[in-house]
């Protein structure tokens, strides 16, 4: 059942990593991102459909501004989440799309919404993907990004040495298991800059980080910014 659907635009996503709250559909109109889950890791298109799935772990990067349509449903909707088509159904998906979005600027019924999104979901095929051996290693992280990681308890959970770790992490990710980590807590620093009172030292020992000189120095470096002069441009 579809709860709300909606257009929207971001230049950057405010949370780059973390584990999804609900379950939705997002179908880009313009623009591209990353989107890497431990099962995937791809480049997102225009009209490319992905399923953002409630509990699933995530890391996220705009690459161009991208425009957006986000639909919310009460319950699981499929095991996947690049959703795929056969070439044939390509033009069917594009025009189901722009009719989704016509039917939001209109303000449709959302029963009425719900038909296209079906659509959308049984034309699809499910996505063929290959093993991927090193998702523990992922998965780990992202449920323990805030203690203390190393390469040695990455390596032993794969099965594999640290250096084919890195190189086997790194060619499905698009990133080094360290700067994964540190993608984690960054992204967790910032919800709770925004979200809480918690002092910035708290902060940084909530992601992982017992001192604080160094989780601001890390912060800045990923950020731009301070972890104080993120909470206050976040307020205004």
């Amino acid at each position: 059942m579809v709860l709300h659907c909606d257009i929207s635009y971001k230049e950057k996503f405010e949370i780059e990593c973390g584990t999804h709250r609900s379950t939705s559909l997002i179908i880009t109109l313009c623009g591209e991102y990353e989107y890497t889950t431990k099962n995937t890791s791809q480049k997102i298109l225009p009209f490319n459909p992905v399923v953002f799935r409630k509990g699933v772990s995530f890391r996220k990067r705009i690459i161009k501004p991208i425009s957006y349509i986000i639909i919310r449903f009460s319950h699981s909707i499929c095991d996947t989440e690049i959703l795929e088509y056969d070439e044939t159904d390509i033009n069917r998906l594009r025009n189901t799309v722009l009719h989704i979005e016509n039917a939001i600027l209109k303000k449709t019924p959302l029963r009425i919404i719900e038909h296209f999104v079906n659509d959308i979901l049984l034309t699809s095929k499910q996505k063929i993907t290959k093993e991927n051996d090193i998702a523990p290693a992922y998965e780990y992280i992202s449920e323990h990004f805030s203690e203390n990681i190393n390469l040695k308890t990455l390596a032993q959970i794969t099965g594999y040495s640290i250096q084919t770790l890195i190189h086997k992490f790194k060619s499905h990710y698009g990133i080094t298991p360290i700067n994964c980590i540190t993608d984690f807590r960054i992204s967790k620093a910032k919800e709770l800059l925004v979200n809480t009172n918690l002092s910035i030292s708290q902060i940084g020992e909530n992601c992982g980080y017992n001192d604080v000189y160094y989780f601001s120095n890390s912060f800045k470096k990923a950020v731009g910014i301070s972890p104080l002069k993120f909470r206050q441009n976040s307020a205004l």
